[in-house]
């Protein structure tokens, strides 16, 4: 079971690997099609608008990567759980919701 899910693991990597040079690929020809027919400051403009997004992209992601730990240590809450441990992790799903939106 465990070696199965260890192989699928990798496999989604690859293809993850994948995805990703093929978006780096086209992300550096849509690049040089935007330099080639846009004034110097038009291209300036242009990569500093991406620029920002990659950085709120990010920050999406690292907010989603937390939120989704925070949402697994809720599941597995039980009866036993210290209430405060509980309350702490309510406060956080909380604010990273809130932050997310």
């Amino acid at each position: 079971q465990r070696a199965q899910s260890l192989e699928q693991l990798r496999e989604e990597r690859e293809l993850l690997l994948s995805d990703l040079q093929e978006n780096c690929s086209q992300g550096s020809e849509l690049e040089a099609v935007v330099k080639g027919v846009c004034k110097p400051n038009e291209y300036d403009r242009y990569m500093m608008f991406i620029g920002d997004l990659e950085k709120v992209i990010n920050l999406l992601l690292c907010l989603s990567m937390r939120l989704a730990r925070v949402e697994h240590a809720r599941s597995r809450v039980t009866d036993d759980t210290d209430a405060e441990e509980r309350q702490s992790l309510n406060e956080r799903h909380n604010l990273l919701t809130r932050s997310e939106e």
